[in-house]
């Protein structure tokens, strides 16, 4: 038997329970509420334009996207950016490992400024 402040049969609190648990299957199967097969924000598959873009000796124009959502490339000279790294200037794009003071080797992504022609 169940005790409680107000003493009540064991029918009453199980068709209290059974009112109580379909109430909430409603909730939660209704239309409104619920779409099944769709992922939190709407996305349903990673992104995938996550990727080195240029290569190493390819030329590139101001502002041009070098590198987009890969943290294991860091900027160098002419270079800027945390997630997406871009191009400072126009020139050839060059990598370069080096070690840091903690010894972890990095590879750097640089930009070698092109020479420009002066008219005279």
């Amino acid at each position: 038997m169940f005790t409680c402040r107000k003493r009540m049969k064991k029918s009453c609190l199980i068709d209290d329970f059974v009112l109580l648990f379909t109430t909430q299957a409603n909730l939660i199967t209704d239309d409104n509420n619920f779409k099944e097969g769709v992922m939190t924000g709407g996305f349903s598959t990673p992104k995938k334009d996550k990727a080195v873009k240029v290569a190493c000796g390819q030329t590139v124009k101001t502002g041009q996207i070098l590198i987009r959502g890969i943290n294991t490339y860091k900027t160098g000279l002419n270079t800027r950016g945390q997630g997406t790294i871009f191009a400072l200037c126009d020139g050839t794009v060059n990598f370069s490992r080096k070690k840091t003071s903690h010894g972890k080797f990095r590879t750097f992504v640089n930009v070698e400024p092109s020479k420009k022609v002066l008219k005279s």
